[in-house]
């Protein structure tokens, strides 16, 4: 069992290494999506330079909540650090790099959901589903091709619903914040999270611990968003 268990992991993470190796490939010899790309390294460049105070400023467009933009600062730092020009296809590289992370971590996720669910999931088949995801075309040009940041939302998102299924609900409000602070497109799944809440008090019977985690769940989903844009808005005042 020992052995199986050791061949199991092996192949698992030559999987995951082997779906990171791809996308940063994918993204050294790829331009990526010239509209996202320029937008991208302008934060990253503004906010190195200037700080998270000075960023939001009148005239300058970015319509990005603050969340994902200290990753694109913290490139930006490297970038100007190393003197890797705009043009460089390490600059493609660094900016894949985290979304690329995240989307093994998806993967990842995926495998640990299958082998705990209660059906019984083979280990062949949880591999099957990894690969699917890890190795999904579009994934792959979303991360690898265009450099979008899509993985670094899906992948609190896809935890949150996760510990929802395990009824973990104040953890799972946690990560629909880191969400919420990555993309506003978050905001779409709301309604979700919602009914999951209100489904939970119905088959609670303490219903004031209910009500209370309710609302302690809605305080920590604006955590979050709150702290990383704290910088953003209190510096400006």
């Amino acid at each position: 069992m020992t052995k199986q268990r050791t061949k199991s992991n092996k192949s698992l993470w030559v999987l995951l290494g082997g779906a990171l190796l791809l996308r940063l490939v994918l993204a050294l010899v790829t331009d990526g999506y010239p509209y996202d790309m320029s937008c991208f390294v302008a934060w990253g460049d503004k906010l190195a330079a200037e700080g998270p105070a000075a960023f939001y400023s009148d005239g300058y467009f970015a319509d990005y909540p603050p969340g994902y933009l200290w990753v694109l600062g913290l490139v930006g730092a490297i970038r100007a650090a190393l003197h890797i020009a705009y043009e460089s296809k390490w600059t493609y590289f660094l900016l894949a790099l985290v979304p690329s992370l995240c989307d093994c971590g998806l993967a990842w996720l995926v495998y640990r959901t299958a082998k705990r669910s209660s059906r019984g999931v083979k280990e062949h088949t949880a591999l099957v589903l990894t690969a699917f995801t890890a190795f999904n075309p579009l994934m792959l040009f979303d991360t690898g091709v265009w450099k979008q940041i899509d993985g670094a939302f899906a992948l609190p998102l896809v935890l949150c619903f996760v510990l929802l299924e395990q009824r973990r609900y104040l953890p799972a409000a946690v990560l629909y914040g880191v969400a919420l602070a990555i993309k506003p497109q978050a905001l779409l799944f709301g309604p979700v999270l919602a009914v999951c809440y209100l489904a939970a008090i119905t088959l609670e019977k303490d219903r004031l611990r209910a009500f209370g985690r309710c609302f302690g769940g809605a305080a920590l989903a604006l955590l979050p968003p709150l702290l990383t844009g704290l910088p953003f808005l209190a510096l400006c005042s």
